[in-house]
């Protein structure tokens, strides 16, 4: 986003509790990764892909200079054919290990099944 649609996006999300609530998340997740990149996992339901998600923190992860921010997108279903970074299954999950940081996101509560 450029500076001026910045502006306009602060400016139209003043006075809601949206800025403060996304200060909130990004200290959270600041403050749940170890400074190592890699370990942070993100992962969707079977009907959801947070994709999207993915590729704005890769990008916030470039632009602060904090490599720990780029998540590791983790797919219920993987193609083949597929380049890497889009070929990581649920197999990533149960190979996490203490540094490791899963973050899900679900448009609706997740069921067990999930993890």
């Amino acid at each position: 986003m450029d500076a001026v649609r910045v502006a306009l996006l602060r400016e139209v999300l003043a006075g809601t509790q949206w800025p403060g609530a996304a200060r909130r998340f990004a200290g959270s997740l600041r403050h749940s990764v170890v400074p190592a990149g890699g370990n942070l996992l993100l992962v969707g339901t079977e009907q959801y892909e947070p994709w999207h998600m993915a590729a704005h923190l890769v990008d916030e992860a470039a632009w602060s200079g904090l490599p720990e921010l780029a998540p590791t997108l983790v797919r219920h279903r993987v193609r083949p054919g597929l380049p890497p970074h889009l070929s990581v299954g649920l197999g990533r999950l149960a190979a996490a290990r203490r540094g490791h940081t899963l973050l899900v996101v679900a448009p609706q509560q997740p069921g067990s099944a999930l993890l």
